[in-house]
This record gives C-alpha cells, sequence and structure tokens, in this order.
C-alpha cells in the first residue's frame, strides 16, 4: 500500500510563512514531533516519503511546491501563480 501511494502523483502545496502557531494547530508532544508549524510537517512530510522510496527502491511521484510569504491563507495560495501553474491543464 505505501509502494502505491508514494507512486501517485501528490502535489503537496506549502506556504512558506505558514509558521504562526495557532489554536487550531495541533501542538501535543506527537504532532510537535512533526515539525513546529504546518510549513516544516508538510515538509518533514516530503522528505520522509521521498527518502523512503528511495530506499526501497521505489517509484517517488509526489512533487512540492513552495508558495512564497503566504501564510495559512487558501485565498493567497491557491490565487498564487505557484499555484496557478501546478493545476494547469
Amino acid at each position: 500500500a505505501m509502494r502505491r501511494y508514494l507512486a501517485q502523483p501528490i502535489t503537496l502545496l506549502l506556504g512558506t510563512a505558514d509558521t504562526a502557531v495557532t489554536t487550531n494547530l495541533d501542538v501535543r508532544l506527537e504532532a510537535m514531533r512533526q515539525g513546529a508549524n504546518r510549513y516544516e510537517r508538510g515538509v518533514n512530510i516530503f522528505r520522509s516519503a521521498e527518502s523512503l522510496a528511495r530506499a526501497k527502491g521505489w517509484a517517488f511521484n509526489w512533487r512540492l511546491i513552495e508558495v512564497p510569504d503566504v501564510g495559512h491563507n487558501a485565498r493567497r495560495m491557491y490565487g498564487g501563480p505557484e499555484a496557478i501553474a501546478a493545476f494547469a491543464p
């Protein structure tokens, strides 16, 4: 199942300024081990998935797109040129 998951064409779109610790961010110990904020957690999961696929010799079809200076804001995230280019047909 993990091999198939890593081979899927998944796009992680992360705002580089999504670093605020807000009331709706999980700050339990288990969550904080994933990263201090949403941006770190996204980068860490991408790197971990890529590393696992490489170690196993599996296909890895994810891509990471970082949107500069955007925090936890869907309108700015999906309206930015990075997202428009990523999801264009």
